[in-house]
């Protein structure tokens, strides 16, 4: 990383679980950066062919490091999250096991591939090669209620692997408990929208972010308040959902767009509805996790 952060937190700071009365691993002021170092999702427990994911201990799977204290930051406000760099590491892994995944019933055997990354790109067997884009699948704050693993996503944040958390993205989330209790963990090289595989190309690396206290969504000079995740990048909204349903997690994600578009418009329940159905898509972003998460997304030219 070029730019020098403000803050560095070193991958010896994980956790396991998001939780209000973990203890700080660095503090740092609304509007620095910070650059957070990340161990790959298995906790470096593969490093060849050999490890199969049934001989891993899979209490170490996701973590993420952490957590950063924000100077300032209180419950009702939100944080603004700048992803400005992600450099993953030289390798990615993809252990595949009986039962992993969507289609997991059809693998009759374990195996783990080790994958080269180089020149941005990434080179499965058989000759098939997927353009680098790597993301942060686990961002979130200490919950109201805690503590809460780091595998499971959330109103918090969590896992929910979104394809869209690289650089250019700013991700708001809610402040639950003072100082915020930031994390970042799971480096993905590449990763499909729903993780289907159980697996993206898991790596470590690091990602450099600029964490600012704000009040809210910023609209039209206003603040809307920022009850889940909400993701914004090149002119879209996404607004994120989990739920064990994932019918309840559209239900959520469609409401807040609707709501937001109430706001920002001006306008009654029964427009807002029906533009948002018109123009907006929702989108999976993950269905490999207890609780599925999904994102409904707003071109907000659309709407100004």
């Amino acid at each position: 990383m070029k730019s020098i952060p403000a803050v560095q937190v070193s991958a010896e700071h994980v956790v396991w679980e998001f939780d209000p009365s973990t203890p700080p691993a660095a503090r740092m002021s609304s509007g620095e950066t910070v650059l957070f170092a990340i161990r790959d999702c298995y906790d470096r427990q593969i490093h060849s062919r050999d490890d199969l994911r049934s001989l891993i201990d899979g209490s170490r799977i996701n973590p993420a490091t952490g957590p950063v204290e924000i100077a300032g930051a209180q419950p009702g406000q939100c944080l603004a999250v700048e992803i400005l760099k992600l450099e993953p590491e030289p390798k990615g892994l993809m252990p595949l096991s009986p039962g992993l995944g969507i289609l997991g019933s059809q693998v009759t055997e374990e195996s783990t591939l080790i994958l080269d990354i180089a020149d941005g790109h990434v080179r499965f067997p058989g000759g098939i090669e997927a353009p680098l884009a790597p993301l942060i699948g686990v961002i979130g704050v200490a919950p109201a209620q805690g503590p809460v693993r780091t595998v499971f996503p959330g109103d918090h944040g969590g896992n929910m692997d979104l394809r869209e958390m690289r650089p250019g993205t700013t991700l708001y989330l809610p402040v639950f408990a003072p100082g915020a209790g930031l994390c970042l963990g799971d480096i993905h090289g590449r990763s499909g929208d729903g993780e289907l595989g159980g697996n993206g190309i898991e790596t470590g690396g690091e990602c450099l972010c600029r964490v600012t206290v704000v009040e809210g969504l910023p609209h039209g000079g206003r603040s809307w308040p920022v009850r889940r995740p909400v993701l914004e990048r090149d002119h879209h909204l996404y607004f994120i959902a989990s739920a064990k349903d994932i019918n309840d997690a559209i239900q959520t994600a469609m409401r807040d767009a609707v709501e937001f578009v109430m706001a920002v418009r001006g306008v009654p329940f029964e427009i807002a509805y029906r533009a948002v159905s018109v123009l907006g898509d929702i989108r999976i972003a993950q269905v490999v996790n207890e609780l599925a998460t999904v994102k409904m997304v707003l071109d907000m030219r659309e709407f100004s």
